[in-house]
């Protein structure tokens, strides 16, 4: 029988991240042979286990600050890579480690403000947290070499946030986004604090993204589309992070790489998923704000530009010129975008029939709705369907 060398691959199930580095250390097994693993569930605070302390593996991956057992299995000659973050290790740490780029995501996250043309900013920062300080300054750096400002609010760690005191730093997160100078952009330090700035701009009426454009980093799936307007986020590019390990951890099992003395890794963030909570260019006008948001929270059924033009509080005519002056369309158009928008949602993420679609979105008939979303997306309904695996 082949012998494939032995891998233990200590890392979180429990979380979108952890899974996403599993994902890019089982791409590269599909492209270069297996390992024999060993992987079982674990929370990203379990300690590793106590089993590694006398392992005769070949090799280990491990996300832990902690890695006492690895240290023990690399001092024996077992390689290892760590996929901690290295301001978090010992720097004697006897093993490479791979990690984020974080001051580059934070200084990705100003830019891109910066571009949609933000001069004020803020960050939701995580206490305590080394990689949340790197991603800050970065952040608050590039804000400032863009000619603007940035406010900070510091969050508790996951470990406190119970209960009442949830409920209480989420009112003081509610009181310092209602202060904030607007238009802002504000980068949330991961995608969990991001949905909850949301929440908090729901608690006290600001309004996302017209008045405050939010960012978060992870790009999770779920506290993505559970936001209301789902969340834009950064992907870090988690799964090359997997990949490079393995890779780097199969060259060592080969003895043709260096186990210790070398700087960390730093994996560059993949891009910027841009969704509704950032959708927006930054302008002062209250008004078309009121009335962006209430074309997005009504695209589900049939509205008039001048039902939009009384809850904005101006007249058709005064709406439809700083539609034109400050987005370059008009509220009839962006109510069509906005119509489509919930089409594409709904083809993309359910089953049902352009009949039932249609009724849905109160459109006169299915017909009405297909040509309309051709003219805006370029293909029928069932085509666009189609390309996006459904």
């Amino acid at each position: 029988m082949p012998d494939f060398p032995h891998v233990a691959l200590i890392i979180e199930t429990s979380k979108q991240y952890g899974r996403e580095l599993l994902l890019g250390i089982g791409r590269y097994l599909q492209a270069h042979g297996p390992w024999s693993v060993f992987l079982d569930e674990r929370e990203e605070s379990d300690r590793e286990p106590r089993w590694l302390d006398d392992w005769d593996g070949d090799g280990i991956i491990t996300r832990s600050a902690d890695p006492s057992g690895s240290r023990l299995a690399r001092q024996r000659g077992i390689p290892a890579v760590n996929l901690s973050y290295h301001r978090d290790l010992d720097p004697d740490l006897p093993m490479p480690c791979i990690n984020c780029d974080h001051p580059r995501t934070g200084a990705m996250v100003a830019e891109y403000f910066a571009r949609r043309g933000f001069r004020r900013f803020a960050y939701c920062h995580v206490r305590g947290a080394t990689w949340s300080e790197d991603r800050r300054d970065a952040f608050i750096a590039a804000a400032q070499k863009a000619g603007g400002t940035a406010e900070v609010f510091d969050a508790s760690p996951r470990s406190e946030r119970r209960g009442a005191h949830w409920e209480r730093e989420q009112d003081q997160l509610a009181a310092w986004v209602q202060s904030l100078p607007k238009p802002c952009g504000i980068m949330a330090a991961y995608d969990v604090l991001g949905a909850r700035v949301i929440d908090a701009c729901r608690r006290v009426g600001v309004r996302v993204p017209e008045s405050v454009a939010i960012v978060g980093v992870d790009n999770d799936p779920l506290f993505c589309s559970v936001s209301w307007p789902p969340l834009s986020s950064v992907d870090q590019n988690v799964q090359r992070i997997g990949f490079e390990a393995a890779r780097l951890l199969a060259a060592m099992m080969k003895g043709e790489a260096p186990g210790a003395g070398r700087e960390p890794i730093l994996i560059p963030p993949k891009e910027l998923v841009t969704r509704t909570s950032s959708d927006i260019l930054a302008f002062h006008d209250s008004n078309i704000a009121a009335a962006l948001q209430f074309i997005r929270d009504h695209a589900g059924r049939p509205i008039t530009v001048d039902e939009v033009a009384r809850r904005a509080g101006l007249s058709r005519r005064e709406l439809e010129r700083r539609f034109q002056r400050l987005l370059e369309t008009s509220p009839y158009k962006e109510i069509q975008r906005a119509r489509i928008k919930r089409v594409r949602n709904l083809l993309i993420h359910t089953d049902d029939t352009l009949e039932s679609i249609s009724e849905t979105l109160g459109f006169s008939e299915a017909a009405n709705m297909a040509n309309l979303f051709k003219k805006e997306m370029g293909m029928p309904p069932g085509e666009y369907r189609k390309s996006r695996g459904n």
